[in-house]
C-alpha cells in the first residue's frame, strides 16, 4: 500500500472513530477516566508529537488476501490479464488503540495539523478504559483496473474478542458501522475488563471480523503488544 493511500485511510479511521466515540462519551450518565498516571499521559503525548501523522494503533491486515490482489493487479498493468479473471478482495483491516495509544493518536493527529497538544488537552473521553478496534471491509480492486471483483468482497458484521484458543468469545459493549467504499465498516469498544478475560492463560488473543461474505481472525501476538501499551 502506497504512503499517499495508507495515510488517507489512516485519517479517515481516526476521523470517523472520533465522532462515534465522543458520541458513546457524551450518552453516558458518567465518563470513567482510565487509570492512566501522570507520567503515562505525558509519555503517550510525547509519542503522538514526536511521530506526526503516523498510526499509533496496532494495525493488522489480512496479508494473504492483499498479496493476492496485489499480484492480480501486476499480472493485469503487464497485460497479462485475461476478460475472465478475477481479483481476491482486499480482505479486512482493523486497527486497536489502548487508552495510551489513542491519546498517543490524537497528539499525533494534532502534530501533523500544526496545532498544539500537550497533556492539558487529554480528556476524559480520551482517557476511557476500553479497547478501541475499527475494521475497514474487504474492498474489491481499484476502479479502472478491468478486473472482475473476484470473491470476499464484504461488510464487517461484527467484532469480537477471544482468547488464544479462540474460545470463549466476547462481543462488543459499544458498536457503529459506517461506510466506506459503497460497503459496511465498523467501529466497536470493549472494556479493559473484557480485555483481560480473554488474556487470563495467554497473553496472546484473537480479533474475530466476520461479514456476510468474508471472515478472518487476527491474532494479536506477543511481538505486537508493544504497540498496546495498557
Amino acid at each position: 500500500m502506497k504512503y499517499g493511500k495508507r495515510s488517507l485511510l489512516l485519517t479517515f479511521v481516526v476521523a470517523f472513530a472520533v465522532n462515534f466515540l465522543t458520541d458513546v462519551a457524551a450518552g453516558q450518565n458518567s465518563t470513567e477516566s482510565g487509570p492512566l498516571t501522570t507520567e503515562q499521559i505525558s509519555a503517550a503525548v510525547y509519542q503522538g508529537v514526536t511521530h506526526p501523522g503516523d498510526s499509533q494503533g496496532l494495525v493488522l491486515v489480512d496479508a494473504g488476501s492483499q498479496f493476492g490482489q496485489a499480484m492480480a493487479l501486476l499480472n493485469s498493468s503487464a497485460g497479462n490479464r485475461k476478460p475472465w479473471d478475477q481479483a481476491p478482495a482486499s480482505g479486512f483491516t482493523i486497527t486497536i488503540f489502548t487508552p495510551r495509544s489513542w491519546i498517543a493518536q490524537q497528539a499525533s493527529d494534532a502534530a501533523k495539523q500544526g496545532r498544539a497538544f500537550t497533556s492539558q488537552d487529554v480528556s476524559d473521553e480520551m482517557l476511557r478504559p476500553v479497547l478501541r478496534i475499527t475494521a475497514l471491509p474487504s474492498t474489491p480492486p481499484p476502479a479502472g483496473t478491468g478486473l472482475n471483483f473476484g470473491q470476499d468482497v464484504s461488510s464487517v458484521g461484527n467484532i469480537r474478542l477471544a482468547d488464544a484458543s479462540r474460545n470463549n468469545p466476547v462481543e462488543p459493549a459499544n458498536r457503529k458501522p459506517f461506510t466506506y467504499q459503497n460497503l459496511v465498516g465498523l467501529v466497536v469498544e470493549f472494556s479493559l475488563d473484557d480485555l483481560a478475560h480473554v488474556r487470563q492463560s495467554n497473553s496472546e488473543f484473537y480479533v474475530l471480523v466476520t461479514g456476510p461474505k468474508n471472515s478472518h481472525d487476527f491474532k494479536v501476538k506477543n511481538k505486537h503488544l508493544a504497540r498496546l501499551p495498557l
